[in-house]
């Protein structure tokens, strides 16, 4: 290539990060790793000291480096992403400027939208708890009153 330049911009690209504890699997609450670890993903400080409390390897989650009590560092940067961004936010790109900003959220889609926008949306069915019961058995009252071993909710003496 002709510029130098061209070539840093190539390889300065923005990284991935979870908001997700890789313990958990749940968003952070606070941002830690290990004294030793090189990588940026963090793991939720109080989900690994929970679980070194029970296991005592004391091993980082995310690259398996030893990593011990004393030497555990809160992230302040990814504190104040994970403060900052919205609860739903599950990831965030980093630029090499490290500005950051939220990865949209895949959302599963629904059958209607698989077929593309429509005029006209058909009214919801109404959900089961708001049907007219007449003639319908519940678990509660005729199943209940049989031996007893049909319904989920009934427990034996």
């Amino acid at each position: 290539s002709a510029g130098g330049a061209t070539d840093d911009s190539v390889e300065q690209t923005a990284i991935k990060v979870s908001l997700k504890c890789p313990i958990t699997f749940r968003r952070i609450t606070l941002p830690a790793r290990g004294h030793d670890c090189k990588h940026i993903q963090c793991f939720d400080l109080e989900s690994y000291l929970r679980l070194n409390c029970e296991r005592g390897s004391w091993k980082c989650p995310v690259c398996s480096k030893v990593a011990l009590l004393e030497g555990l560092e809160v992230d302040q940067f990814m504190w104040g992403i994970l403060t900052a961004s919205s609860t739903d936010v599950e990831e965030v790109t980093i630029d090499p400027n490290s500005q950051w900003k939220p990865v949209a959220v895949k959302q599963e889609p629904k059958d209607e939208e698989c077929q593309g926008p429509q005029p006209s949306k058909k009214p919801r069915p109404s959900p089961p708890d708001s049907l007219p019961l007449s003639g319908v058995r519940t678990p509660t009252s005729q199943m209940s009153s049989s031996s007893g071993h049909y319904s989920p909710y009934q427990t034996q003496p």
